[in-house]
């Protein structure tokens, strides 16, 4: 802000008006006003943005000691302004800052959607072609074999005959049982499944019988 020595020609008696310019803003405004009415012997102060002045009316004429008074005054003004000035210019900067991170945010985020949604719609694809390949299977009669056991085998075991899901158990001591997926087999566990493919009777607890 630039201020401008007071300046009493054509004014009326205990009257002055002051230039003051860099104000950008009505808290300029409303600052420089708040302290000129605090000084000792103004009675009123009005402040202007669009002609960067303010007046100030005095109880008595000026003499040289109220003007050096207002000389000093002009350069608190300037510090005044020239630090609201300052502390707007750090507030747009820190605005901008802020509305440039949301921005990348909500950027990030409608990315992370799309990816989400393509994800997504390539499941819902894959489901479908795995659903119409058991339908494809199920019409040539062919089903795929349920995994190999992943367990060990039940020492002095044996399988010894299969009918369908059924099959027929030897034990070490030469003891028998037929069995189907549900059965309990002893202290051994309970039949999980029958593969007559492999030839064998697979236990819950993933051991087998061969």
């Amino acid at each position: 802000m630039n201020t401008t020595s007071p300046h009493p020609p054509d004014l009326s008696p205990g009257q002055i008006d002051l230039g003051i310019g860099g104000m950008t803003c009505a808290s300029c405004v409303s600052r420089v006003e708040k302290i000129l009415k605090k000084q000792a012997g103004v009675t009123e102060a009005t402040v202007n943005l669009a002609t960067e002045s303010a007046r100030i009316r005095l109880l008595a004429s000026p003499d040289a000691e109220t003007l050096a008074r207002l000389d000093t005054l002009n350069g608190r003004l300037d510090a005044l302004v020239t630090a609201t000035e300052q502390g707007n210019a750090a507030g747009r900067h820190l605005a901008g800052i802020v509305t440039t991170q949301l921005a990348a945010l909500v950027g990030r985020q409608d990315q992370a959607q799309a990816d989400w949604v393509r994800v997504m719609e390539q499941l819902t694809i894959l489901r479908a072609e795995v659903r119409d390949l058991r339908a494809a299977l199920a019409r040539t009669g062919f089903a795929p074999a349920p995994p190999a056991p992943a367990g060990r085998p039940v020492a002095g075991w044996r399988v010894t005959a299969l009918n369908g899901d059924r099959a027929w158990l030897k034990g070490p001591t030469g003891q028998t049982a037929s069995v189907v997926a549900g059965d309990r087999l002893g202290g051994l566990g309970t039949v999980q499944r029958v593969d007559a493919e492999r030839r064998l009777v697979v236990l819950s607890n993933g051991r087998f019988v061969r």
